[in-house]
């Protein structure tokens, strides 16, 4: 459950559904034309909605992202993470397991154009509405998701009882059929 970018919302109020997505999981910002441009063909290819859930988007590339919501043109939604400090790695990790996705992260050395169509993951589908994205369907290995979920209980074990809740919480997102993840919006 998330917070979302408002803009990827229905004009009349409804939620957004996006059925069969392809997912895109990056710390990196998307903060140019170019960037934002590859997206845009990298959706033409692979003829499936894409979700790209990031660390941030810059002014323009935005402004590109709503004309094409606005006018139905390409199935392409941007999603902004609110997480900070190590947890936000450790959600961009929880989500390239549970959707099957390469995590992308700028500590790594990657760029945006490292991006290959072999690197997205998937779900069934993606739902935004006012308040919150539902990523439904989980398609992750279950070896890969049951190693993250005994990572979080030794670390539940050996954290204070604050952590030890967040790390609660993202077990619980791991064992659902759902993702339920916080969205930052503009």
């Amino acid at each position: 459950k998330s917070h979302p970018t408002p803009l990827l919302r229905n004009r009349d109020g409804t939620s957004t559904i996006v059925n069969n997505p392809k997912i895109f999981v990056t710390d990196l910002n998307i903060n140019t034309v170019k960037e934002m441009l590859f997206l845009l063909q990298l959706q033409e290819v692979i003829q499936r909605p894409l979700v790209v859930i990031c660390d941030d988007i810059a002014e323009i590339p935005l402004e590109i992202l709503v004309h094409n919501v606005n006018n139905n043109k390409i199935p392409l939604y941007i999603l902004r993470t609110p997480y900070i400090a190590q947890a936000k790695t450790d959600g961009y990790i929880d989500l390239a397991i549970i959707t099957n996705s390469t995590f992308l992260s700028k500590y790594q050395g990657y760029n945006l154009e490292d991006l290959t169509e072999d690197m997205l993951g998937s779900c069934d589908r993606v739902e935004i509405d006012n308040q919150y994205t539902y990523l439904l369907g989980r398609h992750g290995s279950e070896i890969e998701i049951n190693n993250r979920i005994e990572y979080y209980k030794s670390k539940i074990e050996k954290e204070n009882f604050e952590v030890h809740l967040n790390y609660k919480e993202r077990m619980g997102q791991l064992t659902s059929g759902s993702a339920i993840i916080n969205i930052g919006g503009s």
